[in-house]
């Protein structure tokens, strides 16, 4: 597979500036892609730019349910009864039931000596209905908001009207274009399954408007990684308070090719200010002309592991990302190097917000393998039971160096790198095939090779992650921004 990412974005850029004059088109996420990853490349781009057309990861997107949309709950449900003013909004996600009165992105970075001022504004990203979500919450300090899964009446019908009238505007372009490719890509544009996701960004624009109506915020936090959506969280704030400040906070990896994050769109869509885990996101931000501040990540926070008390074995922790068509090449992998090296115990660990039902639901020949451990212990048990980790795109991959154990990227498509550590690459083992992993491991289970990995890759997380900075964190929470 051949993916020429300089080429495809030139094509892009072309197209956006056909639509340049109508939000609604420009802000598509589908025509501003957060990054360059096999899962969205597979989704939408792959009969432009990809030179495998039997490419067996990607899936048909569902448009009866993206058609349910219009039918779900759209009311707001509060966890509390609070509807007074609060200077503090948090935009976060509910992934995970088992992450209740913590949040799992902030946590308690912000929350301290503010709990009684402030508000989470929650996207579900679980099959979870939001008036059960809602009771898991009676007794969280700070008030939660579920984001509804659907849409008023009202702005219903102005999204059905801007779709209606795109899909003119759309065809009126086709026409016009001498590029066939461009044409090839528009044609698809024009698909609901596509277009769906802009639709739910308007949504989410009229949600925070309201919200921000009732409750008045002064700051609005919410986190980064490059999608559309943030851009419309901005907007909604910039549209409803112009003295209203909007911070991001850049909690994850940094991939190559993800563009988004330091895309420049104007006052009312980009962050006031980018909260960054560590010193390389402060460097990446900073040499881009972004406003920043480190306020560190508890991956950066220091931990009790010894080094000494480690045990080398040839146990191989999988991370793959919270993403179906990962999971799955991931889990193929493992499956093939079980069979060549029958004494190399794999672990996989899913991440939070991915569910594991629906993945054994949906690939029913993965549902019962004794070869394969998969976890449902804490995540330090799982750490301390092994020796490698496997990873693409995770973030998990950090916890795992500060933890002793080699990291090892399994280079499944080179055109679309997603390691985390890629302008090092140099310094960490890709591997290709079934073969590569499994004489890595043989040949590598020592203890010298494994102490010279551990002080190299922490010197490797310790740029990326720093401690937690509660003098920064402070000076964002009370402190005046703008002077």
């Amino acid at each position: 597979m051949i993916f020429d990412s300089l080429a495809f974005d030139n094509k892009l850029s072309k197209i956006k500036k056909i639509f340049y004059d109508k939000e609604f088109l420009y802000f598509s996420p589908w025509l501003n892609p957060n990054k360059y990853h096999p899962n969205n490349i597979f989704h939408s781009y792959s009969e432009f730019i990809i030179k495998d057309k039997k490419n067996k990861f990607r899936t048909e997107k569902n448009l009866i349910n993206k058609a349910k949309f219009f039918f779900k709950i759209n009311k707001l449900c509060y966890s509390i009864k609070d509807f007074k003013k609060k200077d503090y909004l948090f935009v976060s996600h509910f992934i995970n039931p088992a992450h209740l009165n913590v949040d799992y992105y902030f946590k308690n970075i912000f929350f301290k000596d503010i709990e009684h001022n402030s508000l989470i504004l929650l996207r579900n990203h679980t099959s979870i209905k939001e008036n059960k979500i809602k009771k898991l919450f009676q007794d969280s300090k700070v008030p939660r908001i579920i984001m509804p899964r659907g849409v008023f009446f009202k702005t219903a019908i102005i999204f059905l009207m801007k779709l209606i009238i795109s899909y003119f505007h759309v065809l009126i372009n086709i026409l016009q274009l001498q590029d066939n490719s461009q044409k090839q890509i528009l044609r698809k544009f024009i698909k609901i399954g596509n277009i769906s996701q802009s639709i739910i960004n308007y949504h989410y624009y009229y949600t925070l408007q309201k919200i921000i109506k009732m409750h008045n915020p002064k700051k609005i936090f919410f986190t980064y990684e490059g999608h559309t959506w943030e851009r419309f969280i901005i907007k909604a704030a910039k549209d409803s308070k112009n003295d209203i400040t909007c911070i991001a906070y850049q909690f994850s990896v940094i991939l190559k090719n993800q563009n988004m994050l330091s895309a420049k769109f104007g006052y009312k869509y980009d962050p006031d200010l980018i909260c960054v885990p560590g010193k390389f996101g402060s460097n990446y931000f900073i040499e881009r002309s972004l406003r920043t501040i480190n306020i560190g990540h508890f991956i950066g926070s220091k931990n009790d592991f010894n080094f000494k008390k480690k045990k080398i074995n040839k146990n191989c922790l999988v991370m793959p990302e919270g993403i179906i068509s990962e999971c799955k090449i991931m889990f193929e992998f493992i499956l093939e190097v079980r069979k060549k090296f029958q004494d190399i115990n794999f672990i996989i660990r899913f991440h939070d917000q991915f569910d594991f039902k629906y993945f054994k639901k949906k690939y029913k020949e993965y549902d019962n393998i004794d070869e394969i451990i998969i976890s449902q212990n804490n995540i330090q048990d799982d750490l301390k039971k092994c020796s490698f980790c496997l990873y693409r795109g995770t973030t998990g991959i950090f916890q795992a160096i500060n933890n002793g154990l080699v990291p090892i990227y399994y280079d499944f498509m080179s055109d679309l790198n997603i390691d985390p550590f890629y302008l090092t690459t140099n310094k960490i083992k890709y591997v290709k095939t079934s073969n590569d992993l499994g004489n890595f491991i043989y040949s590598h289970a020592n203890h010298k090779f494994f102490l010279d990995q551990f002080k190299s890759n922490k010197r490797l997380s310790n740029e990326y992650f720093n401690e937690f900075n509660h003098q920064n964190i402070d000076t964002i929470k009370y402190n005046d921004l703008y002077k």
